[in-house]
């Protein structure tokens, strides 16, 4: 999980309840100058499973947010501005969590995990021989790509396909790579979140009516807002998501 990174300054342990879950949002999306406090609402209507959760679950729900929102959405966003604009694109997601590395708190794999397959080095050593596999099949894509734009080659267990704006497929790498690891719309609706829903309401002047609970849905003091969540919630309802 991307979002593992924030175990690295020690802020995951810090989140222990539904308040400092709120303020760690808030100190950690400092960077919005317009409509932070709306934001943060957004977010933690979105994330936060349960209000009563143990701290274990709450740092889940940050770590799931924080990888969404540093990670995952804009390097979706940033492979569709590549596809259409006609460069040859491709995503991945890595979704192995290697054999000795003992992070079971992070609920996946780490942040950059698979530069450990890219760049073999003395840990290599330490990889079941499923694992070094992995390594070598993803030398072979990133070399392919290197020389020819295109990653694929015979010899692969699976056609990775270019990404597009419609089917928006990309490639799970794992051991167990097949047919069955070309997926589309990674992580969609948190996608859509982020790169519409955020978006927006980063650049409309709002004032937010008051704290938001658990299930107690959002509340808006202007329309522009009120219109943006409701839109959202429609479109994530119908699958008109990235």
């Amino acid at each position: 999980m991307e979002g593992g990174i924030v175990l690295y300054n020690g802020l995951n342990e810090k989140i222990v309840s539904e308040d400092t879950f709120q303020e760690h949002l808030e100190y950690t999306m400092g960077t919005y100058n317009t409509n932070l406090v709306q934001i943060t609402h957004a977010a933690k209507f979105e994330y936060l499973t349960d209000a009563a959760a143990t701290p274990r679950d709450l740092q889940m729900d940050f770590m799931r947010m924080y990888g969404d929102w540093l990670f995952v959405a804009p390097t979706t966003r940033m492979a569709r501005e590549f596809a259409n604009a006609g460069n040859p694109t491709y995503l991945y997601n890595f979704d192995h969590v290697t054999s000795f590395f003992d992070h079971p708190w992070i609920g996946g794999a780490a942040h950059a995990e698979e530069n450990y397959y890219l760049w073999p080095s003395d840990v290599t050593d330490m990889m079941t021989d499923e694992e070094r596999l992995l390594g070598l099949l993803m030398r072979r894509m990133w070399s392919n790509f290197a020389k020819t734009g295109n990653p694929n080659s015979q010899e692969l267990p699976v056609t990775w396909p270019r990404y597009d704006q419609h089917s928006r497929q990309y490639l799970t790498l794992s051991t167990s790579m097949g047919p069955g690891s070309v997926q589309a719309h990674l992580r969609s609706k948190q996608v859509f979140f982020w790169n519409y829903l955020v978006s927006a309401l980063a650049r409309v002047c709002c004032a937010c009516a008051g704290p938001v609970s658990v299930g107690a849905g959002m509340s808006a003091s202007m329309w522009t807002a009120a219109g943006i969540l409701t839109g959202w919630t429609l479109a994530a309802g119908v699958g008109m998501v990235l």
